[in-house]
């Protein structure tokens, strides 16, 4: 996929719609999508790297934000119609769909 977009600089778009020829199914059609994000330093500032995955197919989006913003530029979680499948950031419950916890987060919230 970085070979497609950065390098033969296709369009997002129609790199996701390739992929969903050559992989008989998209992100957004997966019954269950996984959601994280993660913190890096860019030039001493933070971004943010989001990743989508199901059980076939993994999704990275780089950011200069974590949240709604850069999940809206995303284009995957505003579309979704299966599970998301997520750590409880407040800025998923921002979107209308099912939804599931990740176990390990909801092992360490867990009341004691």
């Amino acid at each position: 996929m970085v070979y497609l977009l950065d390098l033969q600089l296709l369009p997002s778009a129609r790199v996701r719609e390739l992929l969903a020829d050559v992989y008989g199914m998209a992100v957004l059609e997966s019954p269950v999508v996984h959601f994280d994000e993660t913190g890096f330093r860019v030039k001493t500032k933070l971004w943010w790297l989001h990743v989508d995955c199901t059980d076939g197919l993994t999704f990275y989006f780089v950011h200069t934000k974590r949240g709604k913003i850069a999940m809206d530029a995303m284009k995957i979680l505003p579309q979704l119609k299966g599970i998301a499948n997520h750590d409880g950031l407040k800025s998923y419950a921002q979107y209308w769909f099912k939804y599931s916890w990740a176990i390990p987060f909801r092992l360490y919230q867990r009341p004691e």
